[in-house]
């Protein structure tokens, strides 16, 4: 979709559109805590899991305490919010907040009323982690957002303001291109697979899991007539595949 401003109503025509003409049926949708995506989400598939990116909310946490509190006061909070946004159940992200809220009242009042609206069960169910279910442990857009990145560095030049058939040209011609001849080099292992050093922590504790136990992991969901493999690992540093949802 190309436009010249993000509202509500343009999102959901075109996520309708995709929907009706591309038969998209997804359960699960990740965005980066944006209200006007998440309405029109909402808008256009009635039955769906709107999650929020983890390092988002991390962002715009971080972003409201900073412009709170001095460098000294933000160090002091930093480990509790990272201990909240990463509670293994609704008990434990009750006993963080209220020590949060304890530790730091009166002097982060203000601040504590923001995270208090991150807290309300309609917005909760967004970004807590413990709340998910079936989503291989992808807790971030990041991937996405480095080839947004990419997109938008490497191939428009930080263009914000061109015309519609360059930018046509460009996106079928050179990305799809480039991107395809790309994904067919790796895919027949003509260059290596890149991975972040956090990746290839991943990767070793995974390849560290023996056959057997590997295939207890995997589960079919059935949908339609369509079979979707997933694989859910009872441990979490754990992913074996990319999940289809």
């Amino acid at each position: 979709m190309v436009c010249n401003s993000e509202s509500t109503d343009v999102l959901s025509t075109w996520l309708t559109w995709v929907k009706e003409e591309c038969g998209l049926n997804p359960s699960k949708f990740m965005v980066d805590c944006s209200v006007v995506e998440t309405e029109a989400l909402k808008q256009a598939f009635r039955s769906l899991d709107i999650y929020y990116c983890k390092f988002h909310v991390d962002q715009a946490w971080e972003r409201k305490m900073r412009q709170l509190h001095n460098v000294a006061e933000s160090d002091a909070m930093r480990k509790s919010l990272n201990g909240i946004l990463n509670a293994l159940s609704d008990e434990d992200r009750g006993l963080k907040w209220r020590v949060f809220t304890t530790n730091f009242s009166p002097s982060a009042d203000a601040f504590i009323i923001y995270l208090g609206k991150w807290m309300e069960p309609t917005r909760l169910v967004k970004w807590a982690l413990y709340l998910r279910s079936d989503y291989q442990h992808n807790d971030t857009n990041n991937l996405v957002e480095s080839w947004h990145k990419t997109l938008k560095s490497q191939y428009l030049g930080r263009e914000r303001n061109l015309r519609p058939d360059d930018l046509v040209h460009l996106l079928q011609g050179v990305v799809d291109i480039d991107f395809r001849t790309l994904y067919f080099k790796r895919l027949n292992n003509m260059i290596p697979q890149k991975l972040s050093s956090y990746n290839v922590k991943e990767k070793a504790k995974t390849d560290a899991v023996d056959f057997n136990t590997a295939q207890t992991m995997v589960i079919l969901n059935t949908d339609e007539q369509k079979v979707y493999p997933y694989r859910r690992s009872p441990e979490p540093w754990t992913m074996v595949s990319t999940a289809f949802y």
